[in-house]
């Protein structure tokens, strides 16, 4: 299955309370993974990052909106995708992320973020084109 990651306007678009500006380079990929999974009848799931009013994380970071592989995909590389995929692993899912779909606000956290992912629980780093849906990864 895929799971696509808080690409979301907030996120994803100029003007958005926690603009990526990575984010853009990321939108056709996470595209061209949603459609490729879809024809292989491979499940495309999504989060959207909501809170309640007056949220934690709202102190940080301002009001803002069995054994199976998972494809992570989406932003931001080193919190939103990192955390999601931690969980996923933790369920005991395979992760793989592909390193072209996903996007980071700056070089360091997405290097980071990789490093940690495959390190700390095994995620596979891929790049989109590489991933076959149906018998495998």
């Amino acid at each position: 299955m895929i799971l696509i990651v808080d690409m979301q306007n907030d996120f994803a678009r100029e003007g958005g309370a926690l603009y990526n500006p990575e984010a853009a380079a990321t939108i056709s990929t996470t595209r061209e993974l949603s459609e490729r999974a879809r024809v292989a009848d491979i499940p495309v799931w999504y989060t959207q990052d909501t809170h309640y009013e007056r949220s934690p994380e709202w102190d940080v970071w301002g009001p803002h909106a069995g054994r199976d592989c998972l494809v992570i995909c989406g932003t931001v590389a080193n919190i939103c995708v990192h955390y999601t995929a931690a969980s996923a692993a933790l369920h005991l899912y395979d992760v793989v992320h592909p390193v072209d779909g996903i996007s980071s606000l700056t070089g360091f956290d997405r290097h980071a973020a990789f490093g940690q992912a495959s390190w700390l629980f095994g995620a596979e780093l891929v790049h989109a084109v590489g991933l076959r849906f149906g018998s495998g990864k």
